[in-house]
């Protein structure tokens, strides 16, 4: 058994002698048990400094394992932080050529704006240009009379010649001076007082049109050309109001309605097919789909019987409108 094991146990051994085993070979109860044994168990006959040296090798072996791991994580964290560096100048450069176009466009609004700006000064002087080269034309004609339109106005009016003679100041009164001084005195009034107020109101706005007409009745037919023309000025400058208004005397001819308004008041009254409206009630609705309609029947006949209406009340009309201008002429000169 012993010669049998012999060449495997110095296989297995080989570091130990054959004269070291053989105490052992002899004194093992189960040969084969040490057999399995690995050599660094077995000793060498150093006095344990093969042990030593062995642990100082694993040692050594794990040191080496663990400077390769630090040095793998050194590389890994260096690859990050050029990663990120890399991304922070990408990001850096993308900010800053986002901010550039920002920088340009606002640079290519301000020269729009400069433009525009620039555009409407030349405008602004070219207008002002034109209304400089004209004479300032000033209305010639009477004031026209106005009316009370309600409690307050009227009291005001009243209230102000009083506090006007009563005022002992150096500087007149104001007239939004005046409406603070009304306003507690028109706040005490009794119910009395306003009523009255109220009639005398609703008296003077009964009286008013036939003032007014008799205003307009005194004016030329030429006065009210040339008033008519001041107040077109300045409604194209942009004021507005009543006395913008075109005056046009009460008796003087209405002018006639196309024929396109006189279809859509034929639609409207029921005079023909309603069935254009289509159930519409807006106003702004209506006037599309007449429009569309009176497209679609221009050059037809059932249109000639508005196209005749409208060619005859312009005859009248200018007509009309002839003798009202003798009328008027021939008043004036008298």
């Amino acid at each position: 058994m012993v010669a049998v094991l012999r060449p495997l146990l110095l296989v297995r051994a080989r570091p130990a002698t054959t004269t070291a085993l053989r105490p052992l070979l002899l004194s093992s109860p189960n040969p084969l048990v040490l057999a399995s044994r690995p050599a660094s168990t077995l000793g060498s006959g150093k006095g344990g400094k093969a042990d030593k040296s062995t642990k100082a090798t694993k040692t050594l072996s794990s040191l080496q394992k663990q400077l390769e791991k630090a040095k793998k994580a050194k590389e890994k964290v260096d690859r990050d932080e050029k990663r990120a560096r890399e991304q922070l100048k990408a990001q850096r450069e993308k900010d800053k050529l986002k901010r550039d176009k920002e920088k340009a466009k606002a640079k290519v609004q301000k020269e729009k704006e400069k433009v525009k700006a620039a555009k409407a000064k030349a405008v602004k002087a070219r207008t002002k240009a034109k209304v400089d080269a004209k004479p300032k034309v000033r209305s010639t004609i009477p004031k026209p009379p106005t009316v009370v339109s309600s409690t307050w106005a009227l009291f005001v009016k009243d209230y102000a010649s009083t506090a006007r003679e009563n005022h002992t100041g150096d500087k007149p009164l104001t007239a939004t001076e005046i409406a603070k001084l009304a306003g507690p005195v028109y706040r005490d009034l009794s119910s009395t007082e306003k009523a009255d107020l109220a009639e005398r109101v609703a008296q003077l706005k009964a009286e008013f049109p036939a003032k007014y007409d008799e205003w307009l009745a005194s004016l030329s037919p030429e006065d009210i050309k040339e008033e008519n023309a001041l107040r077109r000025r300045k409604r194209k400058s942009g004021i507005k109001g009543k006395a913008t208004k075109a005056l046009k005397p009460s008796d003087a001819p209405k002018r006639p309605l196309s024929a396109y308004l006189l279809f859509c008041n034929a639609v409207r009254n029921g005079e023909y097919s309603r069935d254009i409206l289509q159930g519409e009630k807006s106003v702004t609705e209506q006037s599309k789909l007449l429009g569309a309609a009176y497209k679609e029947l221009k050059g037809t006949e059932e249109l000639e019987p508005f196209i005749a209406e409208a060619q005859t009340q312009k005859e009248k009309y200018e007509a009309a409108l002839k003798e009202f201008e003798a009328k008027h002429e021939h008043e004036h000169d008298e």
